[in-house]
């Protein structure tokens, strides 16, 4: 999306509450307590599979002003991994 700051972290934030909230209906009360599913994976092993979980990284152009597409591409790969790395639904605003 493109859109002004000044609001992005609610935003962000929000969208992580209205995903979480749909997402809860589709798993079992005691894997959500659990935190993970027990399932097969693709070579038919019994595996923990984490809950779903949404990663939301955000670039402004506050402390940022890229010179080109490549360099824009390269600083949301950097955030976007950074976002992963944390366990659960993550925000991260730069």
């Amino acid at each position: 999306m493109i859109l002004n700051s000044h609001e992005i972290e609610n935003l962000c934030h929000e969208i992580c509450k209205k995903f979480r909230k749909s997402i809860e209906p589709l798993y079992n009360k005691q894997d959500l307590e659990r935190g993970y599913i027990i399932s097969k994976n693709r070579n038919g092993f019994t595996q923990n599979f984490p809950i779903v979980s949404l990663s939301i990284a955000v670039v402004t152009n506050r402390d940022f002003n890229p010179s080109s597409i490549e360099e824009l591409s390269s600083r949301i790969a950097e955030i976007k991994k950074k976002t992963k790395q944390i366990e659960g639904d993550a925000v991260i605003v730069i």
